[in-house]
């Protein structure tokens, strides 16, 4: 038979071409079909064509396995999400209460976006109980390939007891400073000292990782964000991570990608994080995987889309004849906000906390006298006046690397020295994950009235311990897990 007669991988690989060699199966979303040994129209490099049926098999093993709340209630859905490195024909996840019992399935669908690039499933779990623990694997049903067992346990629909999570931004790969933090929350999420991780955007820094990896000519943005997503595996399999977009989820910025017209086009406008990941933006009325909210009693969470589609957002866009944004349909997010926010139940989510990447406080990014400046001043500008008008809590965000906290502010004046309950919002800054580009320069903080911890000598990570009247912030040292700075907050 022709080598182009087999039509899936172990075919391909279990048979021999005109030269006696194995043909050879290429895996690419645009190929995705068998070639001869030697063939000219096989688009696969060496080392990512296959050629044995053991690698078929290998490559549809369920890598970089990871979950995210869903369902328009609390506690009654979860995404869970996966990539394999050879199409699945049958995706899907199955689950039940009993590790020895996974009789319940959810088929999947697939996708993926850059042509050269893996495969990313999702399912998302329906039904489920708040409160509950699940035992579930991804995988694929037709040829019975199934990752290890995990577990997670949904959300409760009340607060009946304190809520615990933590909150990390700009975290990289484990050799690039992350180590700590990875570790930590890796330890931590075992021993259910948190029940689900929010993560303020910069997620593995695959844009620019050819500077930091040395690979100037080669290309290493799907690698690097591959090995990051299998890095986090050990908590983000067990432990819902909810993530919101950076500015360097935008694009790839190498050599290899500038060069490349169809790289430049398929991994820019923020592609990576819109396919691997799915967020309850559905369930909240948005229109984008980009910005959505969620419950989680005793906190109302809304997380915002800090890199396009609102006046003068800073685009990201650093790749010429593209062009990032539009997530909102020619509209801006920030109307989405003010009606998501004028919908909270204050009796059932006493709290509300809004998450963004870039930050409207910190004292690197404002003038002399305290007023955000550029990017800054431009994102106060488009939420501030929503927030305080609907008694926002915390503004949550990342994108200095470093740690910072302010008292209640408002037009960049302080409120109060006091958290006992303030009228205008906190803000925290807690970008300090660990990252390829190192600590943020801190000579030119400004010493401003509502600033008042600023780190920038540690990796770190937040906790919150919150219950219906109160909630408690606190701030570690993934190095030695000892906290640096704390503050409780009350109704």
């Amino acid at each position: 038979r022709r080598s182009g007669a087999f039509t899936t991988c172990d075919e391909c690989a279990g048979s021999t071409s005109w030269s006696g060699t194995a043909c050879r199966w290429c895996p690419y979303p645009k190929d995705n079909s068998c070639h001869a040994y030697g063939s000219l129209a096989n688009p696969c490099s060496s080392d990512d064509q296959v050629t044995s049926v053991d690698t078929c098999v290998a490559k549809v093993v369920p890598k970089q396995v990871h979950i995210a709340m869903a369902g328009e209630s609390v506690g009654t859905g979860m995404s869970v999400m996966w990539q394999t490195y050879l199409q699945s024909d049958s995706p899907v996840v199955r689950y039940g209460i009993s590790s020895t019992d996974l009789s319940l399935t959810k088929n999947g669908s697939s996708n993926w976006y850059y042509e050269e690039g893996s495969y990313n499933h999702l399912a998302v779990l329906s039904g489920l109980s708040p409160g509950t623990t699940y035992y579930y694997q991804a995988g694929d049903a037709s040829l019975e390939s199934y990752s290890e067992t995990f577990s997670f346990t949904t959300p409760k629909a009340t607060a009946t007891e304190p809520l615990k999570f933590a909150v990390v931004g700009d975290m990289g790969r484990a050799q690039f400073e992350s180590g700590d933090v990875i570790s930590s929350l890796a330890s931590h999420a075992k021993s259910d000292a948190y029940d689900f991780l929010w993560f303020l955007g910069d997620i593995g820094y695959a844009d620019d990782s050819f500077i930091h990896s040395g690979a100037y000519v080669q290309f290493d943005y799907e690698i690097a964000y591959n090995e990051f997503m299998e890095q986090i595996e050990p908590f983000a399999a067990i432990k819902p991570v909810m993530v919101l977009p950076g500015n360097h989820e935008a694009e790839c910025h190498s050599p290899n990608c500038q060069l490349s017209s169809t790289k430049v086009h398929q991994l820019s406008n923020f592609s990576a994080y819109v396919h691997r990941f799915r967020m309850p933006y559905d369930e909240s009325g948005a229109t984008s995987n980009m910005w959505y909210s969620f419950d989680v009693p005793p906190i109302h969470f809304v997380n915002i889309d800090t890199e396009t589609d609102y006046k003068n957002a800073p685009n990201d866009s650093y790749t010429p004849f593209t062009s990032n944004g539009n997530f909102a349909n020619g509209g801006s997010w920030t109307e989405w906000l003010e009606a998501d926010l004028d919908k909270v139940d204050r009796s059932h989510t006493p709290f509300v906390f809004v998450g963004g990447h870039r930050p409207i406080y910190s004292v690197t990014s404002c003038d002399s006298n305290g007023n955000p400046a550029d990017d800054s001043a431009n994102l106060q500008a488009a939420i501030e006046d929503i927030m305080y008008s609907h008694e926002v809590d915390v503004y949550f965000a990342g994108h200095k690397h470093s740690y910072e906290r302010s008292y209640p502010v408002y037009k960049a004046a302080k409120e109060s020295d006091s958290y006992d309950a303030p009228r205008a919002p906190v803000h925290v800054v807690t970008g300090a994950g660990g990252c390829d580009e190192g600590h943020d320069d801190d000579s030119k903080a400004v010493n401003a009235s509502w600033h008042v911890m600023h780190d920038t000598s540690r990796w770190g990570y937040g906790m919150i311990v919150a219950d219906e009247t109160s909630f408690t912030w606190t701030q570690y040292d993934a190095a030695t897990d000892t906290a640096i700075d704390t503050f409780t907050l009350k109704h």
